[in-house]
């Protein structure tokens, strides 16, 4: 439960700038009249081209496809309202059916850069279905007749042709699929990409909201710049992120030691015992369990700030902080992750609960083999230093920590030490 709620504030926060930037378009509507006519056609009919080919260039250099065919659909939909790029298109009803459906499919798709086999397959299937729509467009009555001929019953599909085009149907199919976008969103590991969710809402308005056709443009430099948002957004989480533990990498420490500041203190802490752990139950466990840790570390009170510094070790910065004032904070943090069982399940979990499922489904009472299940713990050691005047320089005090780390560990490992 507290996983899926971390997802739900993690994935809120991503959606909160896009949809700062959607709500920011609707209110430029009402100032967009006072600038100069030059400012207006420059805003109006450059900004959009520029801001999608800023961000389809980002998207390709930092290799996010899956944004890259974001913006195409986008771009398609501005073209078929008939505003934005000013090109004319019948028959908006089936483009934006289409579309709203690959938005659907491409948001569970991995990034695997676009001039990659995937993404030069992934651009052949889209050549293809707009071969499809042109030559189905250019054919449509051929195709009624066809049927007609067959089943005089379909002789109403003429008139639900038309009335498919009508703006509720379509309204009603859009909504939909932000509804849909939205569940995979909360609820999918695989749908790991907010800004598809954002297109679809920029679908949705485009049919629905366009109440001028200044509005378009506008929502093209929005969404436009949504994507660079967290193009860069993104780059940086990997710059100074750890994908592992999602913590602040090593990198984002260094940063943070050159602006902490005359008074803190450093807290260095190591899994007891790591490496023989790993050895014993394998990388994958090791993986889980540094996962584990980071978790509770992350959860540090006293505004510790915590990062992965390398392998099994951890850092906490404590700004403005003495020993004194973290002590607790750290003591409690190190008996949490010490009374901490985790469950880890055997090589035959998948198949007692296969086994289980197929049994219940059969009527008969499940046979709940415990045995696929183990509990393992983990303790920590933490050493901690603060700045002094002996110890002046971010370096010194690092590694006087670090050496407090290894007295902890002389100590009896599952300890603290100054």
């Amino acid at each position: 439960m507290r996983t899926f709620i971390d997802r739900l504030i993690a994935r809120g926060l991503a959606l909160l700038v896009p949809s700062l930037l959607l709500i920011s378009s609707y209110v430029a509507l009402s100032y967009i009249d006072l600038l100069a006519e030059q400012w207006q056609v420059l805003v109006l009919q450059a900004g959009p081209i520029l801001g999608l080919l800023l961000a389809s260039a980002l998207s390709i250099q930092f290799s996010r496809t899956g944004y890259f065919f974001a913006l195409l659909f986008v771009i398609v939909a501005s073209i078929a309202s008939d505003a934005g790029l000013g090109v004319v298109i019948p028959y908006q009803t089936p483009i934006y059916v289409v579309l709203f459906i690959n938005l659907l499919i491409f948001s569970g798709l991995e990034d695997r850069g676009l001039f990659s086999v995937h993404g030069i397959l992934r651009l052949a299937v889209l050549g293809a279905e707009t071969v499809l729509g042109v030559y189905f467009v250019e054919h449509q009555q051929q195709f009624i007749d066809y049927f007609i001929a067959l089943h005089p019953s379909v002789v109403a599909l003429n008139s639900l042709t038309y009335s498919l085009g009508g703006l509720p149907w379509l309204i009603g199919v859009s909504v939909v699929a932000v509804c849909i976008q939205l569940l995979c969103l909360l609820f999918s590991s695989r749908v790991n990409q907010p800004i598809f969710l954002i297109a679809q809402v920029v679908l949705l308005l485009m049919i629905s909201g366009v109440q001028s056709e200044l509005w378009v443009p506008l929502l093209l430099i929005a969404f436009s710049t949504a994507v660079c948002f967290n193009v860069l957004r993104q780059s940086h989480d990997m710059a100074y992120r750890d994908e592992l533990t999602a913590l602040p990498s090593r990198r984002a420490l260094n940063q943070l030691l050159l602006r902490v500041g005359r008074r803190y203190t450093v807290a260095m802490m190591d899994i007891d015992h790591f490496k023989k752990f790993n050895d014993t139950h394998g990388h994958d466990i090791g993986d889980e369990v540094l996962r584990m840790v980071a978790s509770k570390i992350a959860r540090v009170g006293g505004g510790g700030k915590p990062h992965r510094y390398g392998g099994e070790e951890f850092t906490i910065v404590f700004s403005g902080k003495s020993p004194a004032q973290v002590e607790f904070h750290l003591e409690a943090l190190r008996e949490t992750i010490a009374n901490y069982s985790m469950v880890v399940r055997s090589k035959r979990t998948k198949e007692n609960t296969k086994k289980t499922k197929s049994d219940a489904k059969k009527g008969r009472r499940p046979n709940k083999d415990m045995s696929q299940y183990k509990t393992l713990s983990v303790t920590v050691s933490i050493g901690v230093a603060e700045r002094t005047g002996t110890l002046k320089t971010t370096t010194q005090v690092v590694k006087a920590a670090d050496e407090a780390l290894y007295r902890a560990k002389k100590a009896g490992r599952n300890c603290l030490q100054y």
